[in-house]
């Protein structure tokens, strides 16, 4: 976490901004990945894809993800819907 994580975290906390800069609040990744380095999650950056080649045969019907929550500072998240 950085400088700026910490002051954009504060402004959220103290309802300066109402969201996260950039928009995104929750990422994806596959549920299969395993992290090079589980201490530093985010080095490498993860994949937020899976890319299905164009001649797999048969194509799969559904694939799986991991939804990670972004600055929910004070556990507000619903994530079943």
């Amino acid at each position: 976490m950085t400088t700026f994580d910490i002051i954009v975290l504060r402004k959220l906390i103290l309802g300066i901004i109402d969201e996260l800069p950039n928009g995104k609040s929750w990422r994806f990744l596959p549920k299969n990945y395993v992290f090079p380095n589980p201490q530093d999650p985010f080095t490498p950056p993860f994949p937020e894809k899976i890319l299905v080649p164009h001649s797999a045969d048969p194509l799969p019907t559904y694939f799986e993800f991991i939804g990670i929550k972004i600055g929910d500072v004070n556990d507000s998240a619903f994530p079943g819907g």
